[in-house]
């Protein structure tokens, strides 16, 4: 949900985020619906392409 929560906020597309991340936007659509767990490579592909990063946080 994160993935959809970011491109919202971005108003990204799941095209655009698709192409300026290099995953395909069926790949992004199962993720947002959640019928797909994201790997942590295309969680950072993904926000790398937005200017963000993946953080741990310690709980």
């Amino acid at each position: 949900m994160i993935v959809k929560k970011l491109r919202k906020k971005l108003k990204l597309s799941q095209g655009k985020l698709a192409n300026l991340s290099g995953i395909n936007q069926s790949h992004i659509s199962r993720i947002e619906s959640g019928k797909k767990d994201p790997s942590l490579s295309t969680l950072e592909k993904i926000a790398n392409s937005v200017g963000k990063k993946v953080d741990f946080v310690d709980r």
